[in-house]
């Protein structure tokens, strides 16, 4: 398995993640008037969980490319 680069990766890039996540979420909260109505709490929490998945993601891709690429090389 493939365990130990993903959560390197995910150490790497979570805190980017996180503050483009949060940007976002702010931006749509200033877009929206910062209302607190339930659409607009959805709507920046769908965004933030969103952005913090590609995160997710993004730190597993490069973890299995890594693995890809140099299982590639010692062949």
């Amino acid at each position: 398995m493939i365990r130990a680069p993903t959560v390197r990766w995910l150490a790497i890039v979570l805190p980017l993640g996180a503050v483009l996540s949060t940007g976002a979420g702010v931006a749509v909260a200033w877009w929206s008037g910062f209302t607190t109505s339930s659409p607009v709490f959805v709507a920046v929490t769908a965004i933030v969980i969103a952005g913090l998945g590609v995160t997710v993601g993004a730190s597993r891709h490069f973890a299995i490319r890594r693995a890809a690429d140099s299982e590639a090389a010692s062949v």
